[in-house]
């Protein structure tokens, strides 16, 4: 402890892991990250990559994907292999950031290279991913359009999130595919006359449950939504019924 209170990189992430792990002290998520972030502003590679995984696995603060990938960074810039090998799989699936699979190629590789065990395996079926995705036109897979049956059975004062709008369908689209989100729901909208089309996600009974996945919404793909009632976007629905 004395050598990390003088300011010791090495003895801090140290002291952090203990209290992380609670071996010898009490468990201690705030403590640990008090220390690993003590060593990781002086380029403690253990100490960034130990606060990155705090971030990614929210144990002791709140979950961010975004603040664990620039913690990775740090630390798969030092040739650490477990954090070059995280961060591929944020850049692969768009965790915080968004995706971009030649980078977690490029990561998962320098994590493989230096035999990585689960580095490799990530790479091999990233590759197979790619090559699956080259051979099909492109889609808009899990994507639905003007989904009426599935509205009407929402009850009205029920909870949704307005993900985006936009003039188009596939300018809608294509927002979506590139921020990764998956079963979105678009629906034609009409006000005054002018129209526009709109992307709905869930459906969910109380306030709490809505926020709850409107921040992993923000923190996982980077978009702000808006939180709607039923009743309330039913209001322009451009149906047959309306």
């Amino acid at each position: 402890m004395p050598l990390a209170k003088q300011g010791l990189a090495t003895a801090q992430s140290n002291i952090g892991l203990l209290y992380d792990l609670g071996k010898g002290v009490e468990q201690n998520y705030a403590e640990a990250i008090y220390w690993y972030e003590a060593a990781a502003q002086q380029g403690d590679i253990n100490a960034e990559y130990n606060l990155a995984v705090m971030y990614f696995q929210g144990k002791g603060v709140p979950q961010n994907n975004l603040k664990a990938q620039q913690w990775f960074l740090q630390a798969a810039q030092q040739n650490h292999s477990n954090a070059q090998n995280n961060l591929g799989w944020i850049y692969e699936h768009g965790l915080g950031v968004p995706i971009d699979l030649t980078k977690a190629q490029n990561w998962y590789r320098k994590a493989a290279q230096q035999n990585n065990a689960l580095a490799e395996k990530n790479l091999n079926k990233l590759a197979q991913k790619i090559a699956l995705k080259a051979q099909q036109p492109s889609s808009e897979q899990a994507i639905t359009f003007q989904d009426i049956a599935w509205f009407e059975q929402q009850p009205k004062q029920n909870f949704t999130l307005q993900l985006a709008s936009a003039k188009s369908v596939t300018g809608l689209h294509k927002m979506l595919q590139q921020k990764n989100i998956e079963n979105a729901k678009v629906f034609k909208q009409r006000r005054n006359q002018k129209i526009n089309y709109i992307a709905l996600l869930e459906s969910k009974e109380s306030r709490k449950d809505i926020n709850e996945l409107a921040q992993r919404i923000t923190i996982d793909h980077g978009i702000t939504p808006w939180i709607r009632t039923f009743a309330n976007v039913n209001q322009y629905l451009d149906t047959p019924q309306n």
